[in-house]
């Protein structure tokens, strides 16, 4: 009797999985784009000035590229971001 329930049920699952695929499927259109520095850390380094040692400090920041995608069938929104440049404020 449990097999017989089981082989019923089974294909039912399957129709609702295949439909739940076909509903995830979105329109993604790029939306809008975003550029952002952001300051995340500095460091001291070394050099040297009339052979005398120096001390500087650079600055590291990160240059990110933020896209916002929308689905006008399911009025949904996602992110993606993306790390484009490290950049440090000295030379060194």
């Amino acid at each position: 009797m449990t097999g017989l329930v089981f082989l019923i049920l089974m294909p039912m699952r399957l129709v609702n999985a295949e439909n739940i695929e076909v509903e995830q499927q979105h329109n993604w259109e790029e939306l809008s784009t975003n550029h952002e520095v952001i300051q995340t850390e500095t460091h001291n380094y070394y050099y040297w000035k009339n052979f005398i040692r120096q001390t500087g400090t650079c600055e590291i920041s990160l240059k990110l590229k933020t896209v916002v995608y929308y689905c006008d069938l399911h009025n949904h929104t996602k992110t993606k971001s993306n790390l484009e440049e490290r950049l440090h404020s000295e030379r060194h």
